[in-house]
């Protein structure tokens, strides 16, 4: 099936096109689909929020309090 599908469900209220050659990540907490020109985009948001959960991880581990970390780290 090479043609664009929609897809609706309770959770998804509003139609959602899915194209060919989308990407679709999918986990426990949800499904995402990911078109190819937004994949470098989304890779380098991934990197810079790995880096954050690492930073933060390190953070709290030397003693700093969530607040001021996460507010200091997550803008």
């Amino acid at each position: 099936m090479n043609v664009p599908v929609e897809f609706t469900s309770p959770e998804q209220t509003q139609p959602l096109t899915i194209n060919p050659g989308d990407l679709i990540v999918a986990d426990m907490d949800g499904v995402v689909v990911i078109p190819p020109s937004k994949v470098d985009e989304l890779v380098e948001i991934c990197e810079k929020r790995a880096k954050i959960d690492e930073l933060t991880v390190q953070a709290l581990e030397a003693g700093e309090e969530m607040g001021a970390t996460l507010a200091r780290l997550r803008k």
